[in-house]
């Protein structure tokens, strides 16, 4: 069904000016926004020569509002400069209107001694996005009237003199905010073979899996010839004199019409596969029979994404051209299980499975990318079981994971901005890639972001172990506990865009530009591709504890259970010795990992209806830490105002209640609450990833309470 949250309707998540107090009674203030302001702000580039630099650049930025009224409008906040940043948080949504529809269907025939089975599922379904309002950049020719207008009058005589060029930076807000409508047509076929031959139980099945996403933009994108020629040669828009919301009827008019509604990009993605696996009775042993399986996969996998030949190359104002690319691979495997009940109370299984994944073909380029790949993997697990109330259990394994095709052969796509805002890393003193002699743009701002593959990332490889025990105190009694651990060698992934702006030294190679042609200027940028990261260990306990009675009134049952993290630890991207770790806090990966994630469940149930209630727990952690030299927290007290912090989120508790209805055979009725105590997200810092700002919505729901009622008939 379409749902659609306005973050305007949640108070904890509307703006990013956030106030609060810190633990020392301090008066600070949270501030993640952009220099794309409404009205826009300006830079103007005037040339400033010196002995040691000839060729310099000098910008002066800022806001002909701010200067003509001393103050910003709504929704923006001045922190320190000449320039209005605008608070885009309170305009984008809390949660798309989406809706979906599905068709399954599965069946099976008797064929002498086969059975013909098949599954066939059918999804279409809509997702119709909005966020903030168009950011742009263009430029505005010196001596033209606009320039005249309201750059001139605010720049000193040796400005004037020497401007070279103007940039303007502008939030489309009357245009309405970014619509995007995400479809996506999914057809899935399983038809297989099972049965019995010469003692082998058999099992054969081909899958043929495809989805069709077109990207359509509904609203809100200019194209850059239409805009252009509004704004500089009919002058129909006039940006600098309207604050949000107040653009007269006619230049709202004259503005819409140069906006683009249409298709943007489709993406194909597909996966045909055949496998086959069979197994048989071996051997008595002392605790029953020893059963050997085998079997045998093959894939071949497809993503493709063709760009509209209508905006494909820029034409949207201050867009990139759009990468276009056709990738494919292949992939086989064998694997062998052995299960062994040695005796009466202990079994053993071993399996082996050897793997080969090729590297991806990207027809578009006519290009390969990476290297085949091949390796052999293996599982020994045992239980032991001396009582009928003991059990104990181990295991013991090797994995093995290639990037996906995205990760290997993705071409550099143009990915927006960083979701915070940075100092710029490079000065006239620390230039090593000359950047800043060359007149790049690089403010203390957020700053261009690329995505791309990395073809020459290598496999990960992986071992495992897990030693438990299972207790049966009784009938009614049960409890589990379960030691794991993971490590991963070559870990793929990528570099966060923290890490890269604030250690430019050590990830020179992950910087790059972007040129823009609606301002002819070049950003310096970032590339947030993967590579192999280094190291990754984890090591925790899981836990569960049930209790069962009968009752007058039904079955009743209640468990605690969760997961008690030990160890997360990760080595700095680019090392193989440097250790850090997310651990309740949120570490350089951009990821917290949680110390203790705990649930608690209790419920009735009887044939005509059961009842049931559940506690969630998630401990609290660190927050992000914030340097005042990117100045995203500033104490309102403090004359310098920019100051270093790192707060605590706390821990989070959530109630869900459920109700189950079965009036008649076949027919069951559910009412749920999620959220019952409608809690809302505790306050977080975080300024990447998403738009939604006050809140981390990884790890808290915003939604609050729901109800939601389900029914069920099968016949």
């Amino acid at each position: 069904n379409p749902i659609r949250l306005k973050i305007s309707s949640f108070h904890f998540a509307k703006t990013g000016i956030i106030h609060f107090k810190d633990s020392q009674g301090r008066d600070l203030e949270f501030f993640n926004g952009s220099s794309r302001s409404v009205p826009p702000n300006i830079d103007a580039r005037y040339s400033n020569p010196t002995t040691e630099n000839p060729n310099r650049i000098s910008t002066y930025s800022f806001s002909p509002y701010y200067l003509a009224n001393g103050n910003c409008p709504p929704a923006h906040l001045n922190i320190g400069d000449d320039q209005c940043f605008f608070d885009y948080t309170s305009s984008v949504e809390i949660a798309p209107e989406g809706e979906r529809k599905s068709l399954f269907l599965t069946g099976e025939v008797k064929l002498g001694k086969f059975t013909a089975f098949g599954e066939l599922v059918h999804s279409d379904s809509k997702i119709l996005a909005r966020i903030a309002p168009y950011p742009a950049e263009f430029s505005i020719p010196v001596g033209h009237p606009l320039f005249n207008t309201y750059v001139l009058p605010n720049l000193s005589a040796f400005q004037a003199t020497n401007i070279s060029s103007v940039n303007v930076k502008y939030r489309l807000y009357d245009m309405g905010g970014r619509s995007y409508d995400y479809g996506t047509k999914v057809n899935h076929l399983v038809a297989g073979l099972e049965g019995e031959i010469s003692g082998w139980d058999l099992n054969t099945a081909l899958t043929f899996s495809g989805q069709k996403q077109p990207q359509d933009y509904v609203g809100g994108f200019p194209l850059a010839d239409k805009f252009n020629q509004a704004l500089l040669t009919d002058r129909t828009i006039d940006p600098f004199l309207y604050t949000r919301g107040t653009m007269p009827a006619a230049m709202l008019s004259a503005l819409n019409a140069t906006q683009y509604v249409g298709n943007y990009n489709n993406t194909e993605t597909y996966m045909n596969a055949f496998e086959a696996r069979a197994s048989r009775d071996l051997f008595k042993l002392g605790g029953g029979m020893a059963k050997l399986g085998l079997g045998f996969d093959m894939r071949k996998s497809g993503y493709k994404v063709v760009a509209n030949p209508a905006v494909a190359n820029a034409e949207i104002l201050f867009d990139d051209p759009q990468a276009e690319f056709n990738l494919s691979r292949s992939s086989s495997g064998l694997f062998a299980e052995l299960q062994m009940p040695i005796m009466r109370g202990l079994e053993t299984s071993a399996s082996v499975r050897s793997d080969r994944v090729s590297g991806v073909d990207d027809s578009t380029s006519n290009q390969k990318f990476g290297d085949t790949n091949s390796a052999t993997t293996f599982k020994l697990s045992g239980k032991y079981q001396p009582t009928k109330a003991v059990a104990l259990r181990g295991s013991y394994g090797t994995g093995f994971r290639v990037g996906s095709m995205l990760q290997v052969a993705q071409p550099q796509v143009d990915f927006g901005v960083t979701g915070g805002s940075y100092v710029c890393p490079f000065t006239a003193a620390y230039d090593p890639l000359n950047y800043i002699g060359r007149g790049y743009v690089c403010d203390n701002q957020q700053h261009e972001v690329f995505t791309g593959g990395n073809p020459n990332i290598k496999p990960e490889k992986s071992t495992q172990w897990s030693l438990g025990m299972v207790l049966d105190v009784s009938d009614n009694v049960s409890a589990t506990v379960d030691l794991w651990s993971v490590s991963v060698k070559d870990a793929i992934s990528e570099v966060s865009e923290r890490l890269i702006l604030q250690n430019p030294a050590q990830y020179l190679d992950l910087y790059t530009t972007k040129f823009k042609s609606s301002n002819n200027l070049t950003y310096v940028a970032i590339k947030l591709v993967p590579f192999n990261v280094g190291r990754m260990e984890n090591q925790g306990v899981d836990w569960d504890f049930t209790y069962r009675q009968r009752t007058s009134l039904g079955r009743f049952t209640g468990k605690l259970f969760g997961s008690y993290l030990i160890k997360s630890r990760y080595t700095t991207p680019g090392t193989s010795d440097q250790w850090e770790t997310s651990l309740g806090r949120f570490g350089s990966n951009d990821a917290v990992s949680f110390r203790n994630v705990i649930s608690a469940q209790a419920g009735l149930d009887s044939a005509k209806w059961g009842v049931t209630a559940k506690v969630n727990y998630r401990s609290g952690y660190t927050d992000i830490f914030h340097s005042a030299d990117d100045c995203a927290v500033g104490d309102l007290n403090d004359p310098n105002y920019c100051i270093n912090y790192q707060g605590t989120v706390p821990a989070r508790t959530t109630v869900d209640v459920q109700g189950i209805l079965r009036p008649v055979k076949g027919l069951s009725l559910t009412l749920g609450i999620q959220n019952l105590m409608d809690k809302k997200p505790p306050l977080s810092l975080r300024n990447t990833g998403s738009h939604q700002l006050g809140y981390d919505p990884r790890y808290a729901s915003p939604v609050g309470r729901t109800v939601y009622l389900q029914g069920n008939y099968q016949f």
